[in-house]
């Protein structure tokens, strides 16, 4: 069996602005069709250069008041902290969470399950 591929998330502002520490405006996908492709200069190094996207969007929860969460695209060289969040050369937004599966990730946030 190979390995399980990871899902990756986004988390952003009300606006579609990155919240947490950046202030982004995303491309947001728009019905079918995901958002444009995103890119960063220089080296990629987590917490400091990089599209973030993380596996875990629940540990953000707290942080990201009011927040809208999306399925992401990560792509190129990649930096990750090890376990809460990758930074991306590339990324891009796939869907929006919305409904149950947003409420599951809210109620997995409030029982700590990140």
């Amino acid at each position: 069996m190979g390995k399980k591929k990871a899902i990756w998330y986004k988390i952003l502002s009300r606006s579609g602005h990155s919240c947490g520490g950046g202030t982004l405006k995303w491309s947001l996908p728009k019905g079918r069709k995901p958002g444009d492709w995103l890119e960063v200069k220089g080296k990629i190094i987590c917490c400091q250069n990089g599209l973030h996207l993380t596996t875990k969007p629940a540990f953000w929860y707290e942080q990201c008041r009011g927040w809208r969460i999306f399925i992401a695209e990560g792509a190129g060289s990649k930096n990750s902290d090890g376990e809460r969040k990758t930074a991306f050369r590339r990324a891009r937004l796939l869907r929006e969470v919305k409904g149950k599966e947003k409420r599951q990730i809210s109620r997995r946030s409030l029982l700590g399950m990140n």
